[in-house]
């Protein structure tokens, strides 16, 4: 039997647990390496759930920001609006407190001017100065004041002449009486009969005497039909008031020309108080009240419908 070199069998045993130590290196790397690979991807995968929750909390808060700030801009605006409310009854209840003896005063005051500029136009004729026969004049008072028949009292009648008082130098003539004086001026003056035939030419028959419960049944339709009116006045009233409020929106100096002249117009204390209260609002620039105001005074007196719109027409 040979002898072994015991050199070279170390060296053999050497070089084989060499190898088996590669290989079980070269196993761990590799393993080692495919951890790292799924840690890397389980990482990877963690960071974009992180993100998108992140962005989701984002845009929950946000969410729930905005209808906080909408509710709270909602509450704000109607706590505004009661208080501004409430200041407007305030002032406005002020304002009636402090104004209303003002205000009374005031229109006493134009109510006597008014007056006295009323029966100056009846006393007119009486004056000294004025260059015609009294008795020759005839008081109209709308749309001119006097009408005078130079010599008709003495059966010499010469001339026919218009005459507007005013009172003052500064004391000019409205839009109205103007053109009347320029058609009397042009000669646009004629003369004119009107016959209104007899009952019996109309064939009109005078009815026998009713008794007294037709009377009556008479009596109750008239005051139905009397109530019915006035409801339909009132109404026409309120759409007269509406009707002025859509012009005075479109053009305000119509408005300060109306309620300027208005305190001209001859009523009842409460009537001009009204009037008054109204202009003052509609100076102050509360053209809800004005009207308001208004509204009542034509209400109380329907002829300030006419007067009214005799001023809109001197306007134009």
């Amino acid at each position: 039997m040979e002898n072994v070199d015991p050199i070279a069998t170390g060296l053999l045993v050497l070089s084989i647990a060499f190898g088996i130590a590669l290989v079980v290196i070269f196993n761990l790397a590799a393993k080692l390496s495919k951890q790292r690979d799924e840690h890397t991807h389980s990482i990877t995968e963690l960071q974009q759930n992180l993100n998108t929750l992140q962005v989701n909390i984002q845009n929950k808060a946000q969410e729930l920001y905005q209808a906080w700030v909408l509710r709270e801009s909602d509450l704000i605006r109607a706590n505004e609006r009661e208080i501004a409310s409430r200041e407007a009854s305030t002032r406005l209840e002020q304002w009636r407190y402090e104004s209303e003896i003002a205000i009374r005063n005031d229109a006493i005051q134009r109510s006597h001017s008014v007056i006295l500029g009323k029966v100056t136009e009846h006393l007119v004729p009486y004056m000294p100065d004025f260059p015609f026969n009294p008795k020759d004049v005839r008081f109209v008072g709308s749309p001119i004041d006097l009408v005078v028949f130079d010599g008709m009292d003495k059966d010499n009648l010469r001339q026919v002449v218009f005459v507007e008082v005013k009172t003052g130098a500064s004391a000019a003539l409205t839009k109205r009486e103007r053109r009347i004086r320029d058609v009397i001026s042009t000669g646009h003056v004629k003369w004119m009969e009107m016959r209104i035939p007899r009952q019996t030419e109309l064939g009109i028959s005078v009815p026998a005497r009713a008794s007294s419960d037709e009377l009556d049944a008479e009596i109750t339709q008239a005051e139905a039909q009397v109530r019915e009116l006035e409801r339909q006045i009132l109404n026409i009233a309120i759409e007269f008031v509406l009707a002025l409020q859509d012009t005075f929106e479109r053009n305000r100096n119509i408005g300060d020309f109306v309620f300027k002249q208005l305190r001209v117009f001859r009523g009842t204390g409460e009537i001009e108080l009204l009037i008054q209260q109204a202009e003052s609002a509609w100076n102050e620039g509360n053209d809800e009240m004005a009207l308001q105001m208004l509204r009542k005074a034509i209400e109380a007196d329907r002829s300030l419908v006419p007067f009214i719109q005799d001023l809109l027409i001197d306007e134009e």
